[in-house]
């Protein structure tokens, strides 16, 4: 099955040359998947060479498909993510980023639901990602938190347009119904964190056995529970969330002096529906530190909300109406538990040496004991030999024994 036909290549260029005749010559896909690049999609860039008004010009964009590796595939169908993100791109996105205050997320130029998504090309615009080993600094959160307020506005303003929810008009994409880290027993992507939990429980049990076992099993089912956490909130206005706000899905610009000028937000496969301090605090816990937030998270907070309140008035709606700061500060208790146990349940997986993942995902067997069996003794060696994974575990883990000792730091 050709995933791409020359007149799906012939509407996408149209889409670059709106008011200009452009005939497509030829089109050319390069596969670009690593081992660290993930396991529900495969990244490809898609080449079109056009004719232009007589003149010849190339077009270079990203390509989204479906796993290359079969068990990667087979479990990635199951989930139904691929096609939950390029249906939020296909059915979603052209209704809300009309209200983007800033680019806020890539350009869509084609999604088909069973096969691929092709979107901007942002690394040919000079975007990059942060050092998944880095730790942000304000000006990098700043960049972030503007880019959620723009997002978080526009699901408010489209719902308000609309005289309805997110919830209500797109019922088939809501997390209860596909999420990754469904809360469902045997589902690949509940299995995939439940075995993470253990092992991340088995670093527990060696490296904090000073703490109390009492505690240590309040965070292994804290960690447990993570899945149910992800569902839109009963008591608070919920709203779009990425809820993948790890570095990898956050691509900076920088002028020519160094200084960030605009912040993309990429890979919505596990896109939810929550309130909006859920991105807001589950992207400060994933990307800085205790100390950090000790000096800057209430800053942080404000921050964003100031914007977030200017995306609104700017398109004619009263903050107030829609989240108050009052209401927005009132559900961080409720959302604080996914910002907890998505850190230790992302950075135990993301931050694992290059070498490790690629020695799981080369073998089937392999792979399948780490996704459904065991991981516990590569991340435990991983503790062991690599200093900055340690410190960033170890502190994640932390946080999880401060939140039940009374004295996290928000």
């Amino acid at each position: 099955m050709d995933l791409l036909s020359i007149e799906d290549c012939q509407k996408i260029a149209k889409k670059c040359y709106p008011t200009k005749n452009v005939q497509v010559l030829s089109y050319e896909m390069r596969l670009t998947t690593d081992a660290e690049a993930g396991f529900i999609s495969s990244t490809n860039l898609l080449y079109i060479t056009v004719n232009v008004d007589g003149q010849i010009a190339e077009l270079n964009f990203f390509l989204k498909t479906l796993p290359e590796n079969q068990y990667h595939r087979k479990n990635v169908e199951i989930s139904r993510v691929f096609y939950k993100e390029v249906e939020f791109f296909r059915s979603i996105w052209p209704n809300v980023c009309k209200y983007f205050a800033y680019k806020t997320t890539p350009i869509c130029y084609h999604a088909d639901p069973e096969k691929l998504l092709v979107l901007e090309n942002l690394s040919r615009k000079n975007y990059k990602n942060v050092n998944a080993r880095e730790l942000f600094d304000v000006p990098h959160c700043q960049a972030v938190l503007k880019i959620l307020a723009s997002f978080h506005a526009a699901s408010f303003l489209y719902e308000k347009e609309k005289n309805s929810t997110i919830a209500e008009m797109y019922p088939d994409l809501g997390c209860d119904r596909i999420n990754w880290f469904k809360d469902e027993k045997g589902h690949p992507g509940y299995e995939h964190c439940q075995v993470g939990v253990r092992a991340i429980g088995a670093v527990l049990d060696r490296h904090f056995n000073s703490v109390p076992v009492e505690i240590r099993n309040k965070v292994k089912n804290l960690l447990s529970s993570n899945p149910s956490f992800l569902l839109p909130s009963k008591v608070h206005r919920n709203a779009l969330s990425h809820s993948d706000l790890w570095c990898n899905n956050l691509m900076f610009h920088y002028d020519d002096e160094g200084k960030i000028d605009d912040c993309v937000l990429v890979d919505f496969q596990l896109f939810g529906y929550c309130p909006p301090a859920t991105d807001v605090y589950s992207m400060i816990f994933i990307v800085t530190d205790k100390q950090f937030r000790a000096k800057h998270s209430a800053e942080l907070a404000e921050f964003y909300y100031s914007h977030f309140a200017e995306c609104l008035r700017k398109n004619g709606a009263d903050p107030d109406e829609l989240l108050s700061w009052g209401e927005f500060q009132n559900s961080v208790p409720e959302v604080i538990r996914v910002a907890l146990t998505n850190t230790p349940i992302f950075l135990h997986y993301v931050l694992l040496p290059e070498k490790e993942l690629a020695d799981v995902f080369s073998d089937v067997e392999l792979t399948k004991k780490f996704m459904e069996v065991d991981r516990s003794e590569i991340v435990l060696r991983a503790v062991e030999e690599n200093r900055t994974y340690r410190d960033r575990l170890f502190a994640s883990l932390n946080d999880c024994i401060d939140y039940f000792n009374g004295n996290l730091v928000i």
